[in-house]
């Protein structure tokens, strides 16, 4: 078979390319028998194209991503492609008729939560994402929450979709103390308004001012859209030394601050999956989340869950947050349920065997 992957951004460190990535490494070790093409904007790491060493044109380039979405159907009937896979909100339009398409569904913000979008996107992904669904010959949801969204939604689809969940590689570096001097809490998400990182940090604010916690708020995540002021806020609550906010950080970094962090704490208001609660997990952390669907199904009891719209809610569940005590054995029961559970390794399985029963 001639199977196209289609990812914009695939060099990216969010959670749509971070998906992408280690999902496309993973069939890329699986599957020495197809051909494939990668249909990007910008040419992706070698650690991909070494993959595969039959490969005579790997790579298929797009530096216009919309030009790709509407006219890129002249380049699959050129390449010959026989499946789509489209890790992509919104898949490749006008697909030829013998052209199978597979793709991603993330999730429904902009179904559910369309205040949350930036402006340009609160119009496009209305308008296109349903059509991307509804062009699907089959379909994975990176949870159960969104399988069942897209049951409700289009019931027509019921049938032609599974679920391929995030997953986490093992830890490769080994942990040193870092040079924080206080206990902290630790966040890592990209900073947007479905974050409710304004709610996190004044329900932090609420906790250290009723329970004189001696410690820090450790935020990672690069500037979404939204223009939130983490900075700003923390100084009109008058809590600036007590935030630490870093937009970037490398692997090995990232690894330190959750090795060493008191707990992880975070409470948007809406997520398709939160690969960094079983980042948390997977160091023996304690978390707080919100209390909705998706976290309840990827945390079950390896959590506390709070109202994200309370803040009195969040500030008590922080505080019961920083009372636990984690014995060797509770953290070695986080670390094992991940691997038990979100291995990139067996989502591409998945992903592959459907791939072959597809077309098939």
């Amino acid at each position: 078979m001639r199977i196209a992957i289609v990812s914009f951004g695939l060099n990216g460190v969010s959670g749509i390319p971070r998906y992408a990535q280690s999902m496309l490494f993973e069939l890329l070790k699986k599957d020495k028998e197809n051909y494939f093409l990668i249909y990007a904007n910008e040419k992706p790491k070698d650690i991909f194209l070494n993959q595969n060493s039959s490969w005579k044109k790997p790579f298929i380039n797009f530096s216009n991503s919309l030009w790709a979405l509407f006219f890129s159907a002249w380049q699959i009937r050129k390449d010959k492609i026989d499946i789509v896979l489209s890790f992509e909100v919104v898949s490749p339009l006008f697909l030829p008729k013998n052209v199978k398409l597979f793709s991603v569904v993330y999730d429904f913000v902009w179904h559910l939560y369309p205040d949350s979008l930036s402006p340009i996107n609160k119009i496009v992904l209305p308008l296109l994402a349903p059509l991307s669904i509804k062009q699907s010959d089959f379909i994975f949801c990176i949870s159960k929450t969104t399988q069942n969204t897209l049951h409700k939604l289009y019931p027509k689809k019921k049938d032609c979709c599974n679920v391929a969940y995030c997953g986490l590689q093992p830890a490769e570096f080994s942990f040193k103390k870092n040079n924080l001097d206080k206990k902290y809490f630790l966040a890592v998400s990209t900073v947007e308004p479905r974050k409710n990182y304004i709610g996190l940090l004044r329900a932090f604010v609420a906790f250290k001012r009723k329970y004189l916690w001696n410690g820090k708020l450790l935020i990672v995540g690069k500037q979404g859209w939204g223009n939130i002021k983490l900075i700003e806020e923390a100084g009109n609550a008058g809590i600036t030394g007590d935030l630490i906010y870093l937009k970037s950080v490398d692997d090995k970094k990232l690894s330190e601050l959750y090795a060493n962090a008191t707990g992880f704490v975070l409470f948007p208001f809406y997520e398709g999956f939160g690969i960094s609660y079983i980042e948390a997990l997977s160091y023996g952390l304690p978390v707080a989340s919100s209390d909705i669907g998706v976290c309840r199904e990827i945390l079950r009891g390896f959590s506390l869950y709070a109202d994200p719209n309370d803040i009195d809610d969040m500030c008590e569940t922080i505080n019961r947050l920083a009372g636990m005590s984690m014995s060797e054995a509770c953290r070695k029961n986080r670390i094992e349920y991940v691997k038990r559970n979100f291995q990139w390794s067996s989502s591409a399985e998945n992903i592959h065997n459907k791939l072959k029963g597809l077309y098939e």
